[in-house]
């Protein structure tokens, strides 16, 4: 995808770690995504709700809701459904998908800490050609 593809993406980033969230950020933001950024899972949730991005990054562990129980919300609401989300977490291991909610299940899950072109092909293959901006009006 190209950034002027990628100027019509947002990407909401949910983790507890202001430094990461600035990091993110910057390498998001210099491939052409539109960024929002929230410091934990129930603000992650709420502004989901609000702005409806095309992608949210959950880190696994924050304060006040973590982002496997941010994620079960997320993919349980009819409104929200069809975000995809990538969890990120240091913690990730190869049978994450067996220790994850089956209602919490993500779209993807990355390791930190993040490489640029691995989150880049992430978040690409995602939204690609499955983003609700290319999806029939």
């Amino acid at each position: 995808m190209n950034a002027d593809a990628r100027r019509q993406r947002t990407v909401l980033i949910a983790d507890d770690s202001v430094l990461l969230r600035c990091v993110l950020q910057a390498m998001l933001e210099s491939a052409g995504y539109r960024v929002a950024q929230v410091a934990n899972g129930l603000q992650a949730v709420e502004e989901a709700r609000l702005s409806m991005p095309d992608a949210v990054l959950l880190d696994l562990d924050m304060p006040v809701m973590d982002g496997q129980e941010a994620c079960r919300v997320l993919k349980s609401d009819p409104q929200t459904a069809h975000l995809r989300i990538v969890m990120i977490s240091a913690r990730i291991f190869e049978g994450m998908l067996d220790y994850a909610h089956p209602s919490a299940i993500a779209d993807a899950y990355l390791s930190k800490p993040l490489r640029r072109s691995t989150l880049l092909n992430c978040l690409d293959a995602l939204l690609g050609a499955t983003c609700r901006h290319d999806l029939p009006a």
